[in-house]
């Protein structure tokens, strides 16, 4: 169900997720610092995510499912994964580019485990958006939204 499947892409994340950051530095060596993430919440507006960044929100926006009355039921899951991040700096393009390297740390994550550890069938990355955030008028906030599809095929004995 999309509980556990949010569960496990926190899990994986948590996880991993350092040690991705730290490849990545190393990969473009540009002096570009990506720091660990804070925190992980899983519902938007959580009273800490306006002071601990960055931070990343995992949701499961919809689930659709089919073939119910047969032993091949499928529920599919989109899920967003927000990264929500605080930069000041003189370079105006540096807070993009830390943006930009989050959401590649976390789409090469979910794509190294497409099943998210045999919690899915597969999973795939369908959309990155990246703006800013204008919650409470911070300028040096952004954001980005990775968006996911998750094929799920629970068993009907589950039910």
């Amino acid at each position: 169900m999309v509980e556990d499947i949010v569960r496990q892409i926190r899990a994986l994340l948590q996880n991993e997720l350092p040690a991705k950051l730290d490849q990545i530095e190393l990969e473009r060596a540009d002096g570009v610092t990506l720091e660990d993430i804070q925190s992980f919440f899983i519902q938007p507006g959580h009273k800490d995510a306006s002071i601990k960044y960055p931070n990343i929100t995992i949701l499961g926006e919809a689930t659709t499912a089919t073939n119910a009355l047969s032993h091949r039921r499928e529920l599919r899951h989109r899920i967003s994964v927000w990264v929500t991040f605080r930069e000041v700096s003189p370079d105006s393009g540096l807070a993009q580019i830390k943006l930009w390297r989050y959401m590649e740390a976390i789409e090469r994550i979910l794509a190294s485990d497409p099943t998210l550890t045999g919690k899915a069938q597969n999973s795939v990355v369908i959309k990155h958006e990246y703006y800013p955030y204008h919650k409470e008028k911070d300028e040096f906030v952004s954001m980005a939204i990775l968006d996911m599809e998750v094929l799920e095929r629970p068993s009907i004995s589950n039910y």
